[in-house]
């Protein structure tokens, strides 16, 4: 235990802030994807029966994959790099694989609820303020850089929060 609290106290702040800011954006990156996953009624049997919806969610999830690979490569660069900035490339990857996650999660979801579900839309427009962060990469703090995606993706899940619950009360016959 001594040790620990040895190793804590010579963690330099920066660092610290870093770690903290690592963790909340992968913890924001699971919550957003599970978050969706249990409100598509029926899905599960759409994806049994074959066809098109499978193939769209599989294949569908490649670039979901691909962008949790950009932004997770980044993010361990973040946490080992022992610079107060990242350089333009991570910086984009973190921003641009945060982007791509959100894109792909909403595209798989519109497969099977179509482009106008709510949690699409929010989806879309959060990949595209998370854009929007790419002029200030490489400019901030890495705490701060990791910690804006984070941020947009916990308001994200947090929004989406009341259209899941409607649309899972409508499939149930419940009213909303």
């Amino acid at each position: 235990m001594r040790s620990v609290v040895r190793c804590a106290a010579r963690t330099p702040p920066a660092a610290a802030a870093t770690g903290a800011a690592a963790f909340a954006l992968c913890a924001g990156l699971w919550w957003s994807y599970f978050s969706a996953s249990g409100s598509r009624p029926g899905g599960h049997a759409q994806l049994a029966s074959g066809g098109r919806l499978m193939h769209v969610y599989v294949l569908g999830h490649l670039p979901v994959q691909l962008g949790l690979a950009l932004a997770g490569g980044a993010v361990g660069a973040a946490v080992v790099g022992t610079g107060r900035h990242l350089t333009a490339v991570p910086a984009g990857c973190v921003v641009g694989g945060v982007a791509l996650f959100l894109v792909s999660t909403a595209a798989i979801r519109a497969a099977f609820l179509g482009a106008r579900d709510t949690v699409v839309v929010i989806r879309l427009l959060t990949a595209a303020a998370s854009l929007l962060l790419f002029p200030l990469t490489g400019h901030v703090a890495v705490a701060v850089l990791l910690t804006s995606p984070a941020v947009l993706l916990a308001a994200s899940v947090a929004v989406e929060g009341p259209a899941r619950r409607r649309r899972l009360s409508a499939a149930q016959g419940v009213p909303g």
